[in-house]
């Protein structure tokens, strides 16, 4: 089907019309998603990304020129900026470990004398407010390594960077800590 002929059918039956761009370019908008979107995001992310690469299509199906480009231009474009978009909420959202929890997990003091538990408090307070100052990814590679266990090779998969970057990353955020606090953490 050419263009024009497809664009006709967007305009005069929507649901045949949809149907026919999706029989010929599902395939091609999927593949572009994936090679996106697939380190961070799952087949359902992926498929409703493509639900609204279609969708933002057909709403400008009025304002599409075939003097300026295919059909196909279109909707890789659409595909492209809408896959990025996804890439970046997800991988934000894999970035966002909860400081707070982190804390309570990580806090115990059995075995503390009063003065020792407020000193440890106000230790770990200052830690908080230290590690909750630093940039992303540092922040959460900080927390998911040391309040979580997470191993390097885990939180690179997850964050998308190299292990040895998470490993760099990790011991530079510790001297800044450790600057912050003035010597009072261990490495």
């Amino acid at each position: 089907m050419q263009d024009a002929d497809l664009l006709h059918l967007l305009k005069k039956d929507p649901s045949k019309g949809l149907h026919a761009l999706m029989d010929v370019y599902a395939g091609l908008v999927f593949f572009l998603i994936r090679n996106k979107t697939s380190d961070v995001c799952s087949i359902e992310d992926m498929e409703e990304c493509m639900s609204d690469v279609f969708t933002a299509f057909y709403r400008r199906v009025p304002e599409i020129d075939l003097q300026k480009g295919t059909i196909k231009a279109y909707l890789c474009q659409i595909a492209k900026r809408t896959a990025i978009h996804l890439y970046k909420k997800k991988t934000a959202e894999k970035c966002n470990v909860s400081l707070n929890d982190a804390y309570r997990e990580g806090s115990t003091s059995d075995g503390f004398s009063i003065e020792e538990t407020y000193v440890a408090e106000e230790t770990r307070a200052r830690l908080i407010k230290s590690i909750g100052e630093l940039t992303e990814p540092d922040r959460a590679i900080i927390i998911s390594k040391y309040f979580y266990g997470e191993s390097s090779r885990s939180i690179s998969a997850r964050l998308g960077l190299s292990v040895s970057a998470i490993d760099t990353r990790a011991s530079r955020a510790l001297k800044k800590l450790k600057t912050k606090l003035e010597g009072k953490i261990d490495g």
